[in-house]
């Protein structure tokens, strides 16, 4: 029954349909109906790791900037490691001028030639010589001797030493009495220059008697008189030898004197042993010379030319210890200033007392040799312990090449200003806004110091290469003590976060470099050793930047953009032709520990213009959940419908979408740690319904 109803109905059809075949129908119009399109449009998972790590290695030579979670916690962490402009030694080794040095030296006396013997004789003719007879008294006499002719050898001395040995002969055949008052010696005015005691007194018939005296201090004269008082009462009988009454010989032997006009013979060398003292605070052992002189001045204040013989005995040659720089010249007489310049490079100085201890003393002989006047065409010169030898040192540009002692360095070493460039990638550029560094960041300075002891004044300043023309914002600044022999690690902390913040809070952006300069103190007074250090030692080491991102961020920004269109079906992209209505549904899980807006705009694929924003009002996401040391606990789901007319839909099928994400630290945190786990996830995805109307006409 059912089968025969179907077969009734199939064969209707077929017949009205073969009928129809061969009529026009005018116009036929199919049915009409919307249906609804679900399109995909977007899908991504943010990572931190994907925000920051683009461009974040950069290698030049030994300077190194890179990108790096560590684990266990995999907080992103900036390192920057660059080798520091090394500050070398050089011209800084030095010893300072010293002012100038005066010594002088006379000779403690003068040897002079010692005059020929001077012979007096009383005689009387009438005497029956070679006879024996009566011997009759003699009165009192008083005679005074004079020398044929005065002394040739000199004018006038004072003598300092000497003797005066007087032989005085009784020639008479009967005791001879003379006064107590002795042999008085007299200058041809008639001053006393000196009396001579007489022992024995009465001198014995035909005896002679030595007598000894010293002329320390005398003032003797050139053509002295002698005189004295004798008598004799006589004798019954004697013998008459010869005329002589009395006779009276006395020879000067072993003169020096402490001044003359005399004929000078070559004197005993005089010598000055001083030494120039070092005004620095510089003690030295041993310290090689690179340049530098060392200027003489001698004043020769006597009449008589005197050969110079100066002993450095601190300075040596650098290749041979045994030969001390020395030099000879003669020094034309009464010379003023008489000026000498020795080139000390080449020299060491060699200034260690007897125990190898350093010194600020260096030693030098001036040994004054004088010839004598005889070859003078006026022979007859002035000489006095009151002339002198005088000499005048300067020191000066005394540069030097190495140094074993202890070192004062006239002034600090100067660090040359050195610029760190921090490649942050596209840090910069991602995420622009206000940056709050956390406690963790610093800055590591390891630096290997020279054979001192070094107290270093470090100042480092953030900059950004955009605005160099600006004044510094804040600086970082340390003291410290280099130690030698050591790499010495110098850690910048709290004040280097402090002057990064600053620079974030008052430039909105963080420093993309940093000015390091200061100087270097070699060898402070509180820390002062011994050492070596040569000029071409010096200062070396590196600075590593350490940034973990334990960050407080204010609205900061991130923007990304779809690399394709949103539909990118073809087919779907036609349909939007056809878009009635439509809606557009944001599914966001964020998992970052930051508040997170986001705003979209739709971007034309051909001219990159903007078609609108989308959507028209942000979307605030709170942040993720987070434990209590800041890191994410859980994400936070947040969905967004928005409700799109006609034309706006239509533009989907045409356009990319830009994305920006503001992102801030939760309220109530100063700053909170970035992992590399850290991701936001961001599905887009299109609701539309499409007018179907299509009209068909037969033939």
């Amino acid at each position: 029954m059912k089968r025969g109803l179907l077969y009734a109905v199939m064969a209707a059809f077929l017949l009205t349909v073969a009928g129809c075949s061969k009529f026009k129908v005018g116009s036929f119009v199919m049915p009409s109906w919307d249906t609804q399109l679900s399109a995909p449009m977007f899908y991504h998972t943010y990572s931190l790791w994907d925000m920051l790590s683009k461009d974040s290695v950069k290698v030049s030579g030994t300077d190194t900037t890179y990108l790096n979670a560590v684990p266990p916690s995999y907080t992103f962490t900036l390192l920057r490691s660059q080798n520091l402009n090394g500050v070398q030694v050089g011209n800084n080794l030095k010893i300072a001028s010293v002012p100038t040095v005066t010594a002088s030296q006379s000779p403690s006396d003068f040897a002079i030639e010692q005059p020929n013997p001077v012979n007096y004789a009383l005689v009387d003719a009438a005497l029956p010589v070679n006879t024996t007879g009566t011997v009759p008294a003699i009165p009192q006499q008083n005679p005074t001797l004079s020398p044929n002719k005065p002394f040739g050898n000199f004018k006038s001395v004072t003598l300092s030493s000497g003797t005066i040995t007087v032989s005085l002969h009784n020639g008479y055949p009967a005791p001879v009495t003379f006064s107590s008052t002795g042999l008085t010696i007299k200058d041809s005015l008639g001053n006393v220059v000196m009396r001579i005691p007489i022992s024995p007194n009465p001198l014995p018939a035909n005896q002679t008697t030595v007598l000894h005296d010293s002329l320390a201090g005398v003032v003797f004269p050139n053509n002295p008189r002698i005189s004295f008082t004798y008598s004799s009462a006589g004798a019954s009988s004697g013998f008459f030898g010869s005329d002589t009454v009395v006779a009276v010989a006395f020879d000067l032997t072993n003169l020096h004197v402490s001044s003359a006009v005399a004929v000078v013979p070559p004197q005993k060398p005089f010598t000055i042993n001083k030494s120039i003292v070092l005004t620095d605070g510089n003690k030295v052992t041993t310290a090689d010379i690179q340049s530098g002189t060392l200027s003489l001045s001698i004043t020769n204040q006597f009449q008589v030319p005197d050969t110079i013989d100066l002993v450095l005995k601190s300075i040596i040659s650098q290749t041979n210890s045994s030969d001390t720089l020395r030099t000879r010249f003669v020094l034309p007489p009464s010379t003023n200033n008489y000026p000498v310049t020795l080139n000390l490079a080449g020299y060491k100085l060699n200034m260690g007392d007897q125990f190898g201890n350093p010194t600020d003393s260096l030693l030098y002989r001036i040994t004054a040799t004088m010839p004598g006047s005889r070859a003078l065409p006026d022979s007859f010169v002035t000489v006095s312990t009151s002339q002198s030898v005088q000499s005048s040192f300067t020191l000066s540009n005394l540069q030097l090449s190495s140094f074993t002692g202890l070192v004062r360095l006239q002034n600090p070493i100067t660090l040359s200003t050195d610029t760190q460039n921090v490649n942050l990638g596209d840090f910069g550029k991602k995420f622009s806004g206000a940056i709050e560094f956390g406690p963790s960041t610093q800055l590591a300075l390891n630096i290997n110091s020279i054979g001192f002891p070094c107290e270093a004044h470090i100042t480092l300043i953030p900059a950004s290469s955009a605005d160099l023309s600006s004044p510094p914002v804040d600086s970082a600044v340390v003291d410290t003590i280099i130690y030698p022999n050591k790499t010495n690690q110098v850690i910048l902390g709290p004040s280097f976060v402090a002057a990064l913040n600053k620079f974030a809070q008052v430039k909105n952006t963080i420093p993309d470099r940093f000015i390091i300069s200061g100087y270097v103190v070699v060898n402070p007074t509180a820390y002062a050793t011994t050492g070596t250090v040569k000029s071409t030692d010096e200062v070396t080491g590196s600075a590593t930047i350490s940034m973990p991102f334990d960050l407080g961020i204010i609205n900061a920004i991130y923007v990304d953009t779809t690399k394709t269109a949103l539909i990118s079906d073809s087919s779907t992209a036609a349909k939007m032709a056809n878009v009635d209505t439509g809606s557009v549904t944001m599914e966001i899980w964020n998992g970052l520990p930051l508040q997170v807006t986001l705003f979209g705009q739709l971007i034309d694929t051909t001219t990159h213009a903007v078609i609108m924003n989308f959507p028209s009002d942000s979307i605030v996401i709170p942040p993720a959940d987070i434990n209590s040391d800041g890191t994410v606990r859980d994400s936070v789901f947040s969905r967004n419908t928005i409700g799109l007319g006609n034309a706006q839909a239509r533009n989907l099928g045409n356009a990319y979408m830009r994305f920006s994400f503001r992102v801030a630290t939760p309220s109530g945190s100063q700053t909170v740690p970035f992992t590399k786990n850290n991701t936001i996830s961001l599905k887009v995805y299109g609701n539309f319904s499409f007018k179907v109307d299509k009209n068909l006409t037969g033939k």
